[in-house]
């Protein structure tokens, strides 16, 4: 469905050495986004069983094949991420079955031992948030009508070999919101 795509890479737009096959979604508007943050919570409490903002966005996604290209620099970011969520994975589970550990009453007071799940949950969180770096290196979104690819504040070279292979230079794209009225970290 996508064209052919630059040599270079997004972030850094050195020559790449490998390319990888992403799948791009799309960020479809839905009526719940112009609500306020109070009126999104009241909205999704009282309609939490029904219709909710999720299976609405989730009805209308798009998601697009296509295949970037990484750098070295980019290469080493996805490898340290990689471990980064390893080694954080094993944490986690390592703090949420101390409980289950013989050795743990040992090394911990009973009375601490029942926080250590607390703990974990509180691990889960940059667990989870450390997973996925397709987003961060690619910077693009696929149009609400998936006939776009859309990639944001990419390198000056990786723009200058897409506008030689077809693309369409925007400048007024905006990063979209998600469902608090903030823009992703990329």
């Amino acid at each position: 469905m996508v064209g052919p795509l630059p040599t270079v890479c997004v972030l850094h737009g050195q020559e790449g050495t490998r390319t990888r096959k992403w799948n791009v979604p799309s960020h479809p508007h839905i009526p719940f986004d112009d609500y306020s943050i109070r009126n999104k919570i009241l909205h999704e409490f009282i309609h939490a069983r029904s219709d909710s903002a999720f299976s609405q966005r989730r009805r209308r996604l798009i998601r697009v094949t296509s295949r970037w290209t990484l750098c070295p620099a980019c290469q080493h970011y996805r490898r340290w991420r990689r471990v980064l969520t390893l080694t954080l994975l094993a944490l986690t589970a390592l703090v949420v079955t101390a409980r289950l550990n013989p050795l743990a009453e040992w090394l911990v007071p009973e009375p601490f031992l029942s926080l250590t799940l607390i703990g974990g949950a509180a691990l889960f969180i940059p667990t989870m948030r450390s997973l996925s770096t397709a987003p961060e290196v690619a910077r693009a979104l696929v149009s609400e009508d998936g006939t776009e690819l859309q990639v944001h504040n990419p390198h000056p070279e990786f723009a200058g070999q897409a506008i030689e292979l077809g693309a369409e230079a925007r400048s007024d794209m905006s990063l979209p919101t998600n469902m608090y009225g903030l823009r992703p970290i990329i």
